[in-house]
């Protein structure tokens, strides 16, 4: 069991969301994990504001997901970086291939001729998704993600 929690509460870390729980074992900083939460809630089906709402009137390129249309059609880490304002140097260091998040391969690109940068929608596993939100995962699952973080965090809650 998770001992302590966040200062002040005098709850455990069981209490604790999954997802919260796991940005935390990531280290993600705080503006990382606004990222993270704009990639995570727009890969569970919420609609965020569109980033042209975002920016100063006239600021950013006129493409569709900086104000109309299909929102997938540039690039997410634009997005997200532009939502937690990240800088150009914070967004690179984010997706830098040694973090630990991206060494558990979390994230895929929507196909296989982009980055994680420069793709419209970055994906996260199927299985974090499910055990973030709560979901019972199978035998497989559990598998997939064995000696990962989101696995810490199911130990640590006895599962």
């Amino acid at each position: 069991q998770g001992q302590g929690g966040p200062e002040g509460t005098g709850g455990t870390t069981d209490m604790l969301p999954r997802y919260v729980q796991w940005c935390s074992r990531l280290g993600l900083e705080k503006k990382e994990q606004e990222a993270m939460d704009y990639i995570f809630i727009s890969n569970v089906g919420t609609i965020f504001p569109r980033i042209r709402t975002l920016l100063p009137s006239g600021l950013g390129p006129s493409s569709p997901s900086l104000g109309g249309g299909d929102s997938r059609s540039s690039s997410m880490a634009l997005a997200a970086s532009v939502f937690a304002g990240l800088t150009a140097k914070e967004t690179l260091e984010l997706f830098h291939e040694q973090r630990k998040h991206m060494k558990e391969e979390l994230f895929e690109p929507e196909d296989e001729f982009s980055s994680i940068t420069t793709t419209g929608f970055i994906r996260l596993s199927p299985t974090i998704l499910r055990a973030c939100c709560g979901c019972k995962l199978t035998a497989e699952e559990l598998y997939k993600i064995d000696n990962s973080t989101m696995a810490e965090v199911l130990a640590d809650e006895g599962r």
